[in-house]
């Protein structure tokens, strides 16, 4: 027995022996519910009839079913404009990966990306997104996040999606979430890190420990751009990802991150030992492109194969003080080279932002605030570059030893 009652246009209510069901997926309402009795059917009619205020009526046909295809709709758009010029390569990737992040929010046991247009509130994205995203990412990362998921949401309201954006009001500044802190890595910690890794990801490990080098930095290094006669390395470029059509990433090699990120480093001795020995061992099938740290192929390398298959195996099987060592990020890795320039009293905070590459000192001064506080203390990290990745040259890379503030570590 079926029987239509007295609703609201666009709802569905349906007896089905004992059963109701309201059906709004043609308005954006979501999937068909089946209630057991007409007051729990009428509660959620209501709700939902709610929830469809937030839609304009006039763009149904069009209108996403998911957050995630409304997002994927928005990229696409920013291609358009990315293949038009209006937009670079790497604003386009910022964008994208800033959605992905959004729709990859759990809130319950549902991703936010799966929820309805509808279904998206100010105060999730103020609470319950906001909170999630910033747990693992610093400050500025969150603020540059939502400021494309507001386009994206003014983008929604263009389009007759939504009579306004959920997103409006949001303050963007951000200043109530606590700033995220690089973890602290001794020398002797990172020698017994870089001595259990593996062999075929061990130089990349030490160059990036040693030198600071952004991941995207390392894996786009030539040969062309090391002097070996004065000991420099020329920062003149960097990987990045482009999205296509279908989300799918591939790699390009682009201008590096900021102006400032063009920089000539000083390479440690001993990083120019190792550079020399790689250079002459590497095979002829790696040469194609002149890479330092390429694949078996020769192609451009994926620094998260490193991190997975190199810096973790490496971290799972060090032990320091007889403990095992926690799991690092290949930006730890970078952390650890700006601890040593900071601690080692050496440097001026001037040269530190240099040498990192940042925008700006105050940059560094956010992103080290506690390096900077503790750089007093007695931490016995020793001078800095040489002095602190001392260079014994009557032992061979291949041996490992190498020696730091007066200890001779295996690394």
């Amino acid at each position: 027995m079926t029987r239509k009652s007295n609703t609201p246009k666009g709802v569905r209510e349906i007896v089905r022996g004992k059963e109701y069901r309201i059906d709004l997926r043609k308005y954006g309402g979501g999937e068909p519910r089946y209630f057991g009795t007409q007051a729990g059917a009428a509660i959620h009619r209501e709700d939902m009839l709610q929830k469809m205020s937030r839609l304009r009526p006039g763009n149904m046909r069009d209108l996403p079913s998911s957050l995630r295809v409304a997002c994927d709709r928005f990229l696409d758009k920013q291609e358009e404009r990315c293949d038009d010029g209006e937009i670079g390569v790497g604003e386009l990737d910022n964008k994208t990966r800033h959605l992905k992040q959004l729709c990859l929010v759990r809130v319950g046991n549902r991703f936010v990306g799966d929820f309805n247009l509808c279904d998206i509130t100010h105060d999730l994205l103020a609470d319950n997104v906001r909170r999630e995203m910033s747990e693992c990412r610093a400050k500025p990362t969150v603020r540059r996040a939502f400021v494309t998921i507001k386009q994206m949401f003014d983008w929604c309201v263009t389009r007759d999606w939504l009579h306004k954006s959920p997103a409006e009001k949001i303050k963007i500044s951000l200043k109530g979430l606590p700033p995220k802190e690089p973890r602290s890595i001794s020398p002797a910690e990172m020698a017994c890190v870089i001595q259990a890794a593996p062999d075929l990801y061990r130089r990349q490990i030490m160059f990036a420990a040693y030198t600071g080098l952004r991941a995207g930095e390392q894996v786009t290094l030539t040969w062309d751009d090391l002097d070996f006669d004065y000991g420099y390395i020329n920062v003149k470029r960097s990987k990045k990802k482009r999205g296509q059509k279908d989300r799918r990433e591939y790699p390009v090699i682009g201008l590096p991150k900021t102006d400032k990120s063009y920089r000539t480093l000083k390479m440690p001795n001993v990083v120019a030992q190792m550079l020399r020995e790689w250079k002459m061992e590497q095979p002829l099938e790696m040469r194609g492109n002149n890479l330092v740290f390429p694949t078996k192929t020769g192609s451009m390398a994926d620094h998260s194969n490193w991190r997975k298959r190199g810096l973790h195996a490496a971290c799972d099987n060090a032990l320091y003080n007889n403990k095992p060592v926690a799991r690092m990020t290949w930006h730890d890795l970078r952390h650890f080279y700006a601890s040593v320039l900071i601690f080692s009293k050496q440097v001026s905070d001037a040269e530190v932002a240099t040498f990192l590459g940042h925008s700006s000192i105050d940059f560094t001064y956010y992103q080290y605030a506690r390096y900077f506080q503790d750089r007093n203390r007695d931490h016995n990290l020793g001078n800095v570059l040489d002095d602190v990745f001392g260079y014994n040259k009557n032992q061979a890379f291949e041996t490992g030893q190498y020696q730091a503030t007066g200890e001779s570590y295996n690394v």
